[in-house]
């Protein structure tokens, strides 16, 4: 589907990360051989990956930076009208993270709380569904917390597991969606593709697994979760053909070119994704940079935190609409073209 939204702005934006940082050629060397762990590096583009120290959690980092850039807003808590949380890495499922992290924010009573499980799209969607709801008239600031604690840097123990734990950094981020009657209007595209569903995929919370039908409910319980699963081919066959297609037909509504755009601002996956991607729609790494060198793949946080760590040297935001654009598990891609020149973004802030 492609929607516009009209007197809806995007008033702040802070990325957030774990504060330490990992030297991925010391990870890897010690369970590949040097030459293999640099090559591996060169290809993913990740030299320093973003952890976050037990025992905080994805939603400590989120709302630490929520409540930081609502105070830098004067923005407060108790005026804010719904809470999007956006995460496949909650503090719980039952209850949802939103109502557990309701007293902390401050929120009051009369809000709305929505949990969304996406991934890499993530930011994007929570800015979609934040601007449905200012857009029909039900909410007038909407807070959207997007991220995950992907990384496996720690526990790394396979030559096998060496390709994830070179790429996955641990990250979250805060963006005040607000009413505006005097906003640009902002386009978005969003894109599923089910059938795809198996390209990325983890059993670690998977109820269909605990009712498997050979099982009864005396049975011991299954065995252990066998974890995450990417398939990099297909994903890079995605990103390269219906991301590729996606932004393209985004840009084919609103009648612009990438001449038309500060960036395109799209999920940092891994540098030979963005790199090939930028190659195909024959926009150049300046157009579509590669940003998380020294951060990671911090899934729904990617696009906040390329953002944050790096508003000094984008300089063109304040000048043109920008291209964000989400892609990954699902699968599904999200893209947006907004304006951006009235959003204070600010840097990021470690945990």
């Amino acid at each position: 589907m492609i929607h516009q939204f009209n007197n809806v702005r995007i008033q702040s934006i802070m990325g957030a990360a774990g504060a330490e940082q990992i030297d991925v050629l010391k990870m890897c060397s010690a369970h590949l051989e040097e030459k293999k762990a640099q090559r591996l590096i060169k290809t993913l583009g990740f030299a320093q990956l973003r952890q976050l120290s037990f025992p905080y959690t994805t939603a400590d980092l989120c709302c630490r930076a929520a409540k930081e850039m609502l105070m830098r807003q004067q923005v407060g808590s108790d005026s804010i009208d719904a809470f999007i949380m956006v995460t496949q890495t909650p503090d719980s499922i039952v209850p949802a993270t939103t109502f557990v992290r309701q007293t902390e924010l401050g929120l009051n009573h009369e809000i709305l709380m929505l949990d969304l499980v996406q991934g890499c799209a993530g930011f994007v969607y929570g800015l979609f569904y934040a601007s449905s709801l200012i857009s029909s008239g039900v909410c007038r600031k909407v807070l959207v917390c997007a991220g995950d604690t992907s990384c496996v840097a720690r526990n790394i123990s396979k030559i096998d597991q060496a390709g994830n734990a070179a790429m996955f950094g641990d990250g979250g981020s805060a963006a005040l969606v607000v009413y505006d009657e005097n906003a640009a209007s902002s386009t978005y595209s969003i894109q599923s593709h089910g059938e795809y569903a198996a390209v990325i995929s983890s059993d670690f919370a998977s109820w269909k697994r605990l009712r498997s039908a050979d099982r009864t409910a005396d049975d011991e319980p299954p065995e252990p979760s066998k974890g995450s699963h990417i398939d990099g081919v297909q994903l890079a066959s995605y990103a390269m053909n219906d991301v590729k297609n996606d932004i393209l037909r985004l840009l084919a509504h609103e009648k612009m070119s990438f001449n038309d755009v500060s960036y395109a601002i799209v999920h940092q996956a891994n540098q030979t994704i963005v790199k090939t991607l930028a190659a195909t729609l024959n926009a150049g790494i300046n157009k579509v940079p590669f940003l998380a060198g020294r951060t990671g793949n911090t899934s729904s946080a990617s696009i906040p935190l390329a953002l944050s760590e790096n508003i000094d040297n984008l300089l063109l935001i304040k000048d043109k609409p920008t291209l964000l654009c989400g892609f990954g598990v699902g699968m599904c891609v999200a893209s947006a073209i907004i304006d951006l020149s009235c959003t204070n973004i600010y840097p990021a802030f470690y945990l």
